[in-house]
């Protein structure tokens, strides 16, 4: 039992470093943030609680989270990552636990006891995580955290349940906040439409799938009878509103849109290379 419960701990700092370690809409952001000049990558947690991603025990976190990211650090380049958990869960006092992860990088651990809205002090995100939010529960009020997110900014969320995963991919794809669906669920978010939205997945930026770094720890649904679930069992991710909001316009570009306008012309198609 005991190693259920540490594999369930363990489960997510070793999601957030594996999968932004490979996904392909994290190495952009990977990349800048190794070339900028504190060479430093901020993640928000959003939702965060003390219990479920803090463990009741900071020390035992930051060590844990520390631990998984220093092979990222290391090979993406990263001289310090910085992780701050936000929500109005969060202990009282906020904290700050710093770790050494060896090759001259380091983690640091904040967290900010407050609303994602009312965080506006709070040290600009690189990229967003969501474990286990529960988007569509009518328990919880998503609208005003996820209005205040920067549109392009990539973000990972994981669900218990791979129902509850394509629930909160159609939460986010309904209200603008996932302009690309990912491959696969298409045609149940869409319908008969939505195959046609990448062809084959191509070009697609956004992902979903089982996650290979779930818990371990066996549990039961408070909800229905005979329903087991394990956390962070599914996983999906991408940028975060419109698809265009992560592709910058050049300023040759933007100048000849500009005098399409003036002149009331339509605006400019984009160019596609010739294979």
């Amino acid at each position: 039992a005991d190693e259920g419960v540490r594999g369930e701990f363990n489960s997510s700092p070793a999601t957030l470093a594996n999968i932004i370690t490979d996904g392909p809409c994290y190495q952009e952001v990977l990349l800048s943030s190794s070339r900028s000049k504190r060479k430093e990558l901020v993640v928000h947690v959003i939702g965060a609680s003390y219990e479920a991603e803090l463990w009741y025990n900071l020390e035992d976190a930051a060590d844990a989270y520390s631990e998984a990211l220093e092979n990222l650090a290391i090979t993406k380049k990263v001289r310090t990552v910085r992780i701050i958990f936000i929500g109005p869960e969060c202990p009282k006092d906020d904290v700050n636990e710093e770790r050494d992860m060896g090759n001259n990088t380091r983690l640091i651990l904040e967290t900010s006891r407050q609303n994602y809205d009312k965080s506006l002090s709070t040290t600009a995100a690189n990229l967003l995580v969501f474990f286990n939010p529960g988007f569509t529960c009518p328990d919880y009020d998503w609208g005003s955290a996820l209005s205040h997110i920067k549109p392009g900014t990539p973000f990972l969320v994981t669900t218990n349940t791979e129902m509850e995963g394509i629930s909160d991919v159609q939460y986010l794809h309904e209200r603008g906040w996932m302009d690309n669906i990912p491959p696969g669920i298409e045609d149940i978010i869409m319908g008969e439409s939505g195959g046609n939205m990448k062809e084959e997945g191509k070009g697609c930026t956004s992902f979903f799938s089982e996650n290979p770094y779930a818990g371990s720890r066996v549990r039961q649904s408070g909800t229905m009878a005979n329903d087991l679930y394990v956390k962070n069992k599914w996983v999906f991710g991408g940028f975060f509103g419109k698809e265009s909001a992560t592709k910058p316009v050049s300023s040759k570009r933007k100048n000849e849109e500009k005098s399409n306008e003036d002149q009331n012309l339509p605006p400019l198609k984009k160019k596609h290379k010739v294979k």
